[in-house]
């Protein structure tokens, strides 16, 4: 079926009211074949395909509205699960897609939206008091994969937590997966940390030339100076990215440290799409490191 009839389908399912969540219908993004595994019948390893991508998202900062705003130009349609209340609103999320997935396809995408959320103004998987100043998105991180389960769609228990809504205005289109693959954005394995920006020196082996480690330092103190201060991240994340290549910051080293700079920024979605599209422009011209062993794979071991 086409996106608009399957959507069709989810919101006839959305009116349903159960009694118990577990009296539901599950559905996944997969096509599962079970002859591939002789361990599971449900498993990755039996995953054909996908088609669409969910999130579940549970008690975290990010309304709907917040993620289609974030998104806006994918059609996003969320609804809420079960024990979704108005304090507390519970929801899932569905993006047709262009195409169907390879299990590692759906994957990168999961986790480029992650960071997309998390780069715009929601850092956190789960609220910290330890950090309440920073904003949870609330994406369960444990259904990331194609092989995850989804309730379908229905009433929650309490009536004030009800929610549907197909973000499908004009420019909304389903995710384009060649282009998520082609243009992927670098994906974060850590947390968010509030605490000032480092610079992250690594070890400068053979492996890796050896940059000017003090002018590095004082880069980086300007910005945590300068940077974090309304009006002055324009300037300053333009200041930072020079003094990066003359100090002689190989490139993905350079990209790393300013994404981690944005995001401290007084407004850090700005500042992330500046830090981008500054390394973007100077990707060709700027000092790089290879190291040793794609260098060793391709012109034998160096003494």
């Amino acid at each position: 079926m086409n996106d608009d009839t399957f959507i069709a389908a989810l919101k006839k399912a959305h009116k349903e009211k159960i009694v118990h969540k577990e009296e539901n219908y599950l559905i996944s993004p997969a096509v599962f074949d079970t002859t591939l595994s002789e361990t599971t019948d449900r498993g990755l390893a039996n995953v054909l395909s996908a088609n669409g991508i969910w999130l579940d998202v549970d008690a975290g900062d990010m309304t709907h509205k917040d993620l289609a705003a974030i998104f806006p130009h994918q059609r996003t349609v969320v609804f809420n699960s079960f024990s979704s209340t108005k304090a507390e609103p519970r929801y899932r999320v569905y993006f047709p897609t262009s195409r169907t997935m390879s299990v590692g396809e759906y994957r990168s995408i999961v986790n480029q939206l992650i960071q997309v959320v998390q780069d715009c103004g929601f850092p956190l998987a789960k609220r910290d008091p330890a950090r309440p100043g920073l904003k949870a998105h609330g994406i369960d991180l444990t259904k990331r994969h194609a092989a995850s389960l989804f309730y379908l769609p229905c009433q929650p228990k309490d009536p004030t937590g009800k929610i549907w809504k197909d973000h499908h205005g004009e420019g909304r289109k389903p995710l384009d997966v060649d282009n998520w693959l082609e243009d992927a954005i670098p994906v974060e394995t850590q947390d968010y940390g509030a605490e000032a920006v480092q610079a992250s020196p690594e070890k400068q082996t053979r492996d890796r030339p050896i940059f000017d480690q003090a002018r590095v330092d004082d880069a980086m103190e300007q910005w945590n100076r300068e940077g974090v201060l309304p009006g002055r991240g324009d300037a300053e994340m333009w200041a930072l990215s020079q003094k990066l290549k003359r100090a002689g910051v190989p490139f993905f080293d350079a990209e790393a440290m300013l994404l981690r700079a944005a995001r401290a920024a007084h407004t850090p979605q700005d500042r992330l799409r500046q830090a981008r599209a500054i390394m973007r422009a100077a990707r060709s011209s700027w000092p790089r490191y290879y190291p040793h062993c794609v260098v060793t794979a391709v012109w034998g071991a160096i003494p």
